[in-house]
């Protein structure tokens, strides 16, 4: 059985649990949800089970995010960072530093004041080196995220509404460096514990 366990949740609750789940699984393939002690949930999504709290995700409230600054999502226990880069950027620069969790976008590109919020219905996306935008919802989909997580993802938006970071995805095409180096945005997101 391969499993994630949702932050703040004990691994050792899980592990407890796991040989149960994985038998219960096993001899239930249409069984989706199960109940578990301790107010756990596991849910099964495209092969993969998922450890959880019992409820739904609490989607993230709209928060300020200032450049430079910082925010705490405490729904995703996760901290979000901007800061200015002195000099220009280039691409080759921004890959050599960026990771699924610390991306360079160019700072003319947007609009300041920068959001972090949940995606919301109808929610467009411009994916880096994508041919065009896509719904939000189908980025997810293609990127196999599972349902229950969506609501969990951040999104960094600017003040046009333009979707500048799917939070450990993609940043937004309209957002890249180009070729000859720009001033940049680092963000950075990383566990608030």
């Amino acid at each position: 059985v391969t499993a994630f366990v949702h932050p703040g949740e004990s691994a050792l609750l899980v592990v407890a649990n796991l040989d149960h789940v994985g038998y219960t699984l096993r001899l239930s393939p249409d069984l989706q949800k199960l109940d578990l002690p301790g107010g756990l949930l596991a849910r099964r999504e495209q092969g993969i089970v998922y450890f959880a709290p019992r409820g739904e995700a609490t989607a993230l409230p709209p928060r300020r995010l200032e450049i430079p600054g910082s925010v705490e999502l405490p729904e995703a226990n996760i901290r979000i960072e901007c800061e200015e880069s002195p000099e220009a950027f280039t691409p080759a620069q921004a890959t050599l530093n960026a990771s699924r969790w610390q991306v360079y976008v160019s700072r003319e590109s947007l609009a300041p004041p920068l959001t972090v919020r949940s995606r919301r219905p109808g929610d467009v996306f411009h994916p880096l080196g994508a041919p065009g935008s896509v719904k939000l919802k189908d980025f997810f989909i293609n990127s196999k995220v599972a349902r229950h997580r969506r609501d969990t993802i951040p999104l960094v938006i600017d003040a046009r509404g333009n979707i500048v970071w799917v939070v450990g995805r993609r940043i937004a095409e309209g957002v890249r460096l180009p070729d000859g180096g720009a001033r940049a945005l680092k963000l950075r997101a990383s566990p608030m514990d």
